[in-house]
């Protein structure tokens, strides 16, 4: 069974791993070949981002749906074609490329740390299972049959990120925003990890599946809620347990294998000022952006250059923080931190928006579908940035984000984010995962302790909404000496 839930995960993600293992010098022939066929898969991410935007936009099928359906069909018949022909063509490279089974319940063992489980689930329409895999042992549980499981996540997400604006405003509102809340996260728990519990251990690596791919598992509720609001008396699962995000166990696996590469400079910042606060798309009267300033960024900025005084790096800040600076210099640091404001829900994908000096899209936005086609061998990327981790759910693939582009282009852990952050808490949180990662600490304990110290703060900041908006996936060891 969690084999089957494996098979179909991440494939062009993981594919994208085994390019990581070293070859001895390749064909020039075979060299074009690949060159082709990365090509047609990041056509493939660019077109599927463009379906999402077009079913939200429409309410029916029409010409430019079936259209885009056609051409991500075209653009992986002809990957696929050209895999199948290395196969003739160059069968050993084949072999070892592409033959990639998924990874073991005892593979997965042999990684996982005797404090840390590996928790995934897998859903078949309305039905809906979990794996819980230790070092030592394996679990299967069939978690039930539920319809409406997206809607539920959804209606979470929503309480979270909307009562806080109705504070002030309608208070009756937010008062029903919290209830909707506790009823919801209480619910959530006893559906999806409440079976878990005895087995459990502090360090969690979670593969959430389709189904559950929006849901912050951190925020949900051991028991029943009976003062509403009290934010710092909530029984958040998320304080006793350290999490992360993975896309597949797979994927997983393989991250913690892949080389680590030493860096030019170990960090760097990217911190832009916004001069023009929007950006028009098209001639369209209508087809533009709108942002706001930011207050914070740039003192983010500086208190990571304080906090990597004693280590190379770069700030890039203002309007030196610009989209063709990151891209030529992003694969030269170890450490990436992006300050800025980011969409994942754009039309034409996710993007993040550097500095808009010039005034045009091309020179300010920096589209998912572009990073897929750079290298960015970073041992962490952080985003503090809007919606970094969310964006188009593609079967078999999972969650078309900024932060699976960046994945893909060879990043070994990202921190990114579920919602719209709040700037100021953000920099706390930051503030605090940086000092605890350069003490030695795993990465996803870093940001467990930056998030816990709000969770259990006095006052608005334990709000889920300040803390919780942020994840990280992939390798969460601690930074190389």
């Amino acid at each position: 069974a969690f084999a089957a839930s494996e098979q179909s995960r991440s494939l062009l993600l993981l594919e994208k791993f085994q390019e990581e293992v070293p070859f001895t010098a390749l064909d020039s022939q075979l060299q074009a070949k690949l060159a082709t066929m990365r090509e047609y898969s990041s056509k493939v991410t660019e077109q599927e981002d463009s379906l999402f935007q077009l079913q939200q936009l429409l309410q029916q099928d029409n010409g430019a749906i079936r259209r885009t359906k056609n051409k991500i069909a075209r653009y992986k018949e002809a990957y696929f074609i050209l895999r199948e022909n290395l196969k003739d063509d160059f069968p050993d490279y084949h072999q070892r490329r592409y033959q990639v089974s998924p990874a073991s319940i005892r593979e997965i063992q042999n990684v996982l740390m005797p404090n840390e489980c590996m928790l995934e689930y897998y859903s078949n329409g309305n039905l809906h299972w979990g794996f819980l895999i230790t070092s030592d042992t394996a679990i299967v549980e069939f978690l039930g049959r539920v319809e409406g499981l997206p809607d539920s996540i959804e209606q979470l997400v929503q309480a979270i990120t909307s009562h806080h604006i109705d504070r002030i405003s309608d208070p009756y509102v937010a008062h029903q925003h919290h209830r909707t809340f506790d009823r919801t996260a209480y619910w959530l728990y006893n559906f999806t990890l409440d079976i878990f519990k005895p087995h459990l251990k502090t360090h969690v690596q979670l593969v959430p599946g389709e189904a559950l791919a929006g849901l912050p598992f951190e925020v949900l509720v051991t028991d029943s809620i009976t003062h509403t609001g009290i934010f710092n008396h909530y029984p958040f699962w998320g304080k006793d347990h350290v999490v992360a995000y993975q896309p597949s166990a797979t994927v997983w696996n393989r991250v913690q294998h892949l080389p680590r590469q030493t860096p030019q400079k170990k960090w760097a910042v990217f911190a832009p000022s916004y001069i023009h606060r929007s950006l028009a798309l098209s001639a369209e009267p209508n087809d533009s952006i709108r942002y706001g300033k930011l207050s914070s960024n740039l003192l983010e900025a500086e208190m990571v250059g304080k906090l990597f005084q004693n280590n190379v790096g770069d700030s890039w800040v203002n309007e030196k923080a610009t989209k063709e600076k990151f891209k030529a210099s992003a694969k030269n640091y170890g450490i990436l931190h992006l300050s800025g404001h980011g969409i994942g829900y754009g039309n034409n994908g996710a993007y993040l928006i550097f500095s808009d000096r010039e005034n045009t899209p091309d020179k300010a936005l920096l589209y998912a579908y572009e990073v897929y086609n750079l290298h960015i061998p970073a041992e962490l990327v952080v985003f503090s940035a809007c919606e970094t981790g969310v964006g188009t759910l593609t079967p078999g693939e999972g969650t078309m984000s900024m932060a699976r582009a960046f994945n893909y282009a060879g990043t070994k852990s990202i921190v990114s984010t579920w919602w719209n952050i709040e700037e100021h808490s953000a920099a706390l949180i930051f503030a605090t995962f940086y000092r605890t990662l350069l003490a030695g600490k795993r990465k996803d304990e870093a940001l467990y302790e930056a998030k816990r110290t709000l969770m259990t703060s006095s006052g608005k900041l334990s709000d889920p909404f300040f803390w919780a908006g942020l994840k990280i996936t992939g390798n969460v060891r601690a930074l190389p000496e």
